[in-house]
């Protein structure tokens, strides 16, 4: 790579970025350090590590630290700050009492906003954000009533919209009747915090309901469910609209011609008759490859399956339907078209506007005219600016580097705004880009070393269609896998898949470029100038390789060709160390070949003899001193050959070539010296810690304080309750010592056999005491008791909160699973869980759950070499380590009832002490029968049953439990008023404080001791 540093000044180890881009840098991690301080003081730090000795300079390194100071200013002064609330938006958002004090959403109000954006998600709904929100009945009609106090709200609102009947417009008013409502996030540790992105978009509220009765400003109808009939030709009409309404034309256009399968073709002639308009485009309808060219276009992954998208995760080609750079170079192709036909047209414009500048400029109406389509995410954001950039310096006569437009476009982005740095799609973007600007010539003089030219034309090599074919295939290779290595611990941490089959992009990627992309824009076009039939042919023939590339996936993964394996999310240490490492290797290699090249250039220099000097620069390249000898004995026979010099030269050649060769072998030590001398420390050093931070937070930080854990996850409306130890201190009858082991390295006694394998998988021993079980396993571990589960079939929280969360720096293994009753809310996340993880022992009440999550469930023990759940009934005692039991006290064999009254009733004592109570969805009826039977129920944590439903209370059920602290998994705002009023009173009355997911996010509880209190940790 070019060393790119300014005349005259010392040649820095970061020779690829110029002190500006490296100010950049500081700024962007001082931006960084406004959310995570830590990762943002250590990219300063990395950075004036890695570029000296230019931070040696003190007013250089003044002047990083004023950068660094100056991006966490920014930050702090771009943070949207809460806006004023109204009075009418304070009492319709706050939860009401009814007349039994139960805690209720609010009631729905009739509420006018103006869409701010909207997008399109798979399942048939719309994501809608208002802005600028009233009560229908005082809205403002002009401009000068905003400013009326308590009027409008100028924050925005978060709407879902599910079976919309028509995608809202940005700009368009509309009127809804929803429930406005706070917005809240679920907060578990390690996860994305969904709430705090939003806070920093401006969005503050949710909208629920609202999908009846809708209204839209400029309708001719009071109440409209279709389409919004507001005139392009209307006065009112404002430019954005204008151009949404276009937008959404043209995308109608594009639905209506996608192809849809025969035999629903038939089905849709006779629903909708000749003139009665065009059907809508469904999931079901659409053909599956022909669903990917909207999100191509559009961004819209609306008609994407479920099913394709999980495919395309798997096999890394999620990052192919996110709208980026790649999907702009039909704008460069566009661009080379247009200027190739103005060059032939007027010759002479190629003398005022160079080639290459005419087809950067000509390609920067079809980026906005794709920007437009796109709504314009931040990823395809960044690739227009970096275009702009480019034509900018082409047109200026500047060098074009790919490095200098990302670095340009990165600094409008954060300049606009700052918090998009936290967006994901724009750091796998900028990170790939980063990637491709630093790796690609190195990759290009590798290609052009490993396939040399073929043709001879004239004095110049030019090389065959067919090297040149090799050469594009091995530098979209190498190119793959050097993006794919560093974005590897983002991937990871975002999704944890390492993407594995990263080569289908080889095959892919061309197809898309090349064929898919031009053949949907034609054909865009083509619908547009109303040539229907040649724009149906086209989108044809532009699914055939979506259509391919799906049955493909398919196939693999029905072969089981396709390994998805859950990863562990690395430590943000870790990442950052790895990153560092990236960097430091490559810097490390160019600076010793860098040293090895100078050394050469002096040596040939001090070589004065003319004979010598052609031997001193091969013999650099070998620094071999034997080389040099025999290089002068053969020069000194080539000089006694007949037909060549004089006897008497011979003497002359011999003495020359002892003089080169101690010019040689002085300038050899004088080499290595030099070598010596110019490995620093920090060339050692930073590598060496950069590895050993790759490491150790793997092997410590996953390693919880010494005890027993208890975590109240945040799942919603659901309950998962996960129980860890490490190492349990006086452990009856056994050396401590010997349990201290880390939960993740070794999670069960008996880890399952891997899946498809067909070996047989080992137990633990059951034993048989008095009638009753006694189960027992000796490892430290996680226990993971239900679940969680949503009504939504898009959310399923054992793989978006669950798995993300016990995958976070550690393996994915489970001492056992537990589920206390198959309804949705407890065993709804459990079949991902069963399916992924390495489950030792899997017990449940009994019961099996119905419709789709039985055959979920079923398949995810069967992939998992289960048959089945083992049952456990009352009396039933688990050891999953000597010293730690669980008690199981309900059901008793052959109980009746409902699937809540059979919910399994669970008491955790350690050495004997009873520590908490896991009561699942058991009725009052439940507890009343266990205080009547004289169960023991005292413990230190009660998780309450049934969420803290009325129908759970049971007087004296608290009094007897005698519990320090209770816990409540529910939802904000939910329908049932949980935790109940009467709940509530009881433990207020006992002064037993309730914390609940709903208010305090993750709660974690933890003992050091069996007789210790345990410290209280809460996530809000």
């Amino acid at each position: 790579m070019p060393n790119r540093e300014y005349p005259g000044q010392a040649p820095s180890r970061l020779q690829f970025l110029l002190f500006s881009e490296v100010c950049l840098v500081c700024w962007l991690a001082g931006i960084l350090a406004f959310r995570e301080p830590a990762y943002g003081f250590l990219a300063l730090v990395s950075v004036i590590l890695l570029d000296q000795p230019r931070t040696r300079n003190a007013s250089r390194l003044r002047l990083t630290a004023a950068v660094f100071v100056a991006g966490l200013a920014w930050a702090g002064l771009r943070a949207p700050a809460a806006p004023e609330l109204p009075q009418w938006a304070a009492q319709a958002s706050a939860l009401r009492e009814d007349a039994r004090g139960e805690l209720r959403p609010p009631h729905p109000i009739r509420l006018r906003a103006v869409v701010d954006s909207s997008a399109p998600l798979p399942g048939d709904r719309v994501r809608v954000v208002l802005s600028r929100l009233a009560p229908a009945a005082s809205f403002p009609q002009t401009p000068s009533e905003d400013r009326a106090p308590g009027g409008i709200y100028t924050g925005k609102a978060l709407w879902l919209w599910n079976r919309p009947a028509f995608i809202p417009l940005p700009g368009e008013t509309l009127e809804l009747t929803g429930r406005l409502l706070p917005l809240r996030g679920l907060h578990n540790p390690g996860l994305a915090d969904y709430e705090r992105r939003m806070r920093e978009q401006g969005v503050r509220f949710s909208v629920r309901g609202g999908g009846k009765n809708i209204a839209v400003a400029g309708s001719a109808h009071g109440e409209l469910r279709g389409p919004p009939a507001v005139s392009l030709d209307a006065p009112a009409v404002s430019l954005r609209l204008r151009l949404s309404m276009l937008r959404e034309q043209a995308r109608s256009l594009f639905y209506a011609a996608l192809p849809r399968r025969a035999e629903e073709q038939e089905r849709q002639e006779a629903a909708f008759p000749e003139g009665a308009g065009e059907p809508p485009a469904t999931p079901g309808r659409v053909l599956t490859g022909a669903g990917l060219l909207p999100a191509l276009i559009f961004g819209d992954r609306s008609l994407v399956s479920p099913r394709l998208a999980d495919l395309f995760a798997a096999a890394a080609l999620s990052h192919s339907l996110a709208l980026s750079g790649m999907h702009l170079a039909f704008a460069v192709l566009a661009g080379a078209a247009c200027a190739r036909a103005a060059g032939r047209c007027f010759p002479s414009l190629y003398l005022r506007l160079p080639r290459p500048t005419l087809t950067l400029l000509s390609a920067l109406p079809f980026a906005l005219l794709y920007l437009w389509l796109g709504q314009a995410p931040v990823s395809l954001q960044r690739a227009a600016c970096m275009l702009c950039a480019a034509a900018l310096c082409s047109f200026l006569h500047r060098p074009r580097l790919l490095l200098d437009s990302l670095c340009a476009a990165l600094f409008v982005l954060m300049l606009w705004d700052p918090f998009a740095l936290f967006d994901l799609s724009l750091q796998l973007s900028a990170m790939c880009m980063a990637c491709i600007a630093l790796t690609l010539p190195g990759i290009m003089r590798l290609s052009e070393t490993l396939f040399p030219g073929g043709n001879a034309c004239g004095d110049l090599q030019a090389p065959s269609p067919l090297t040149r074919l090799k050469r594009g295939a091995f530098v979209l290779a190498a190119n793959s896998l050097c993006i794919q290595v560093v974005l590897m611990p983002l991937t990871l941490r975002a999704f944890g898949n390492a993407g594995l089959l990263f080569p289908l992009n080889l095959l892919w990627l061309p197809l898309l470029q090349g064929l898919v992309l031009p053949l949907s824009f034609a054909a865009l076009g083509a619908l547009c100038l109303d040539f229907t039939t040649a724009g149906t042919a086209l989108l044809r023939l532009a699914s055939l390789p979506c259509e391919g590339l799906a049955a493909l996936l398919e196939y693999l993964d029905g072969a089981g060709l396709m390994p998805a394996p859950l990863l562990p999310r690395p430590h943000g240490l870790s990442m950052a160390a790895f990153w560092l490492l990236c960097l430091c290797l490559p810097r490390l290699l160019i600076s010793a070949a860098e040293r090895r090249r100078q050394a050469g250039q002096s040596y040939a220099q001090s070589c004065s003899h003319g004979y010598a000097r052609g031997y001193a620069q091969s013999c650099s390249q070998s620094c071999s001193q034997s080389s040099a000898h025999d290089y002068a004995q053969t020069y000194a026979q080539g000089c006694g050959q007949p037909g060549g010099h004089e006897p008497e030269r011979n003497r002359e050649a011999a003495s020359v070539s002892g003089r080169a060769a101690d010019c040689i072998q002085t300038s050899l030590n004088a080499t290595r010296h030099e070598r010596r001398k110019g490995l620093s420390r920090a060339d050692i050093m930073l590598p060496a810690c950069a590895l050993a931070c790759l490491v150790l937070p793997f092997v410590f930080l996953n390693r919880p304080a010494p005890g027993l854990t208890l975590s109240l996850l945040d799942v919603g409306q659901g309950q998962a309750v996960l129980l860890e130890w490490a190492s349990l201190p006086g452990l009856s009858g056994r050396d401590a010592d010997a349990d201290s082991r880390s939960f993740s390295g070794t999670a069960d006694a008996s880890p399952r056999a891997p899946s498809g394998t067909g070996a047989a998988t080992s137990r633990p021993v059951v034993k048989i005491t008095e009638g009753s079980r006694r189960l027992s396993s000796g490892s430290a571990g996680r226990i993971l008791v239900d679940g969680g589960g949503s009504h939504s079939e898009f959310f399923d929280p054992g793989r978006r909160i669950i798995a993300p969360l016990l995958t976070d720096n550690a393996l994915p293994r489970l001492t056992a699973v537990v589920n206390s009753h198959p309804d949705a809310d407890h065993i709804g996340g459990l079949p991902w869980i069963v399916r992924h993880f390495s489950v030792g022992r899997i017990f449940g009440n009994g019961q099996n759950p119905k419709g789709l999550l039985a055959a979920r469930m079923q398949d995810a023990l069967r992939a998992g070499g289960n048959s089945s759940m083992e049952t456990l009934r009352a009396g039933d005692v688990y050891e999953p380590v000597e010293g730690l039991r669980i008690e199981v006290l309900h059901p008793s064999s052959g109980a009746a009832g409902n699937s809540n009254d059979l919910s399994l009733v669970l008491r955790l004592l350690w050495e004997g002490r009873p520590l908490a109570l896991i009561c699942g969805d058991a009725g009052s009826e439940v507890l009343q029968k266990l205080m009547r039977e004289g169960a023991d129920l005292t413990a230190q944590v009660l998780v309450l049953p049934h969420h803290g439903s009325k129908s759970a209370y049971a007087e004296g059920f608290y009094r007897a439990v005698n519990a320090r602290a209770a816990l409540v998994s529910c939802a904000f705002g939910n329908v049932w008023g949980f935790p109940a009023r009467a709940v509530r009173d009881a433990l207020r009355d006992l002064g037993t404080p309730l914390y609940s997911t709903a208010e305090h996010g993750m709660i974690r509880l933890h003992w050091f001791t069996p007789d210790t209190a345990p410290e209280l940790s809460l996530m809000r």
